[in-house]
């Protein structure tokens, strides 16, 4: 089995890289089989990748490089997945840029708070940098952590719904890039670029099929479909618009440690078994 949807505390998961390789070398399906490969996927850096392979190959688990990256498409936010990206790629380019402007919001962020809460302890960005183990790791549950910690919220939950989220008091949007860019990325670095999950977005089934088919034609490769949060007669339809625009069915659990506690390391929410074959798949299209 394997998992190609995983976040460390370099992004917005709360287990550092090191802790989430442990874990998934820890992890035991109900058949007694345990996972052969995954991929860390964290938000916009590939920073953890090296901390986490450094376990990983104690235990003889193969570890994909990746990096999950914000999209607009059609006036919506999307997802996509990029695999076999290493810090040294040309993608890095364009997660500095993302980075850059990561900084600008958590900065911009911080003063928000700030003003609009009068705090007695102003949140501070060396606070953040700390907590995320680096600054390129800063992300909104940290935000959320300390202001638990204040006492100005009871859950991480009440935090995003109030302050954090979209349409919260102290919201502060991101620059997104197109994802025909995020796939053109990903190729550049001999790497092969994968929709998250796709029914999540709010599309209708013809929307799906629509976008499905226009991002197959961008180079798109994979879209994500063994998903613990898809009902059964979801998955297949996703496997009949693959099939259709020669997409590899990806999946992962899209774990994140305490931030979306239902959901485990290459289990998801109990249900979910991705085999090695969607591996294989990805590589032949990436050409290793």
């Amino acid at each position: 089995m394997i998992d190609l949807h995983l976040h460390s505390s370099r992004s917005d998961g709360t287990d550092r890289p090191e802790e989430l390789g442990e874990k998934a070398a820890a992890t035991v399906f109900p058949d007694g089989s345990r996972l052969s490969a995954i991929a860390l996927t964290d938000h916009d850096t590939t920073v953890g990748v090296s901390s986490a392979r450094a376990v990983t190959d104690r235990y003889d688990l193969e570890l994909i490089g990746g990096c999950e990256v914000s999209a607009k498409f059609h006036g919506r936010s999307v997802h996509v997945l990029s695999y076999f990206i290493e810090d040294d790629s040309p993608m890095q380019q364009m997660l500095d840029q993302l980075r850059d402007d990561r900084r600008r919001r958590n900065i911009a962020l911080i003063a928000r708070i700030n003003d609009g809460l009068g705090l007695t302890e102003p949140l501070s960005f060396e606070e953040l940098t700390n907590l995320a183990g680096g600054e390129e790791g800063i992300g909104r549950p940290h935000f959320a952590t300390l202001l638990m910690g204040r006492g100005v919220v009871s859950t991480m939950q009440e935090a995003f719904d109030r302050y954090l989220g979209d349409g919260g008091e102290f919201y502060v949007s991101k620059s997104h890039l197109a994802p025909s860019a995020v796939i053109d990325a990903a190729g550049a670095s001999n790497g092969v670029a994968v929709l998250a999950h796709p029914l999540l977005y709010g599309w209708s089934l013809d929307e799906l099929d629509a976008h499905l088919e226009e991002l197959s034609r961008d180079g798109l490769v994979g879209v994500e479909t063994y998903y613990s949060r898809f009902k059964p007669d979801e998955v297949a339809t996703l496997e009949r618009l693959a099939e259709e625009y020669g997409l590899v069915t990806t999946g992962g659990s899209d774990y994140h440690g305490a931030i979306k506690p239902d959901l485990s390391i290459g289990l998801g929410m109990g249900d979910l078994a991705v085999r090695e074959e969607v591996l294989e798949a990805l590589k032949a299209a990436a050409g290793r």
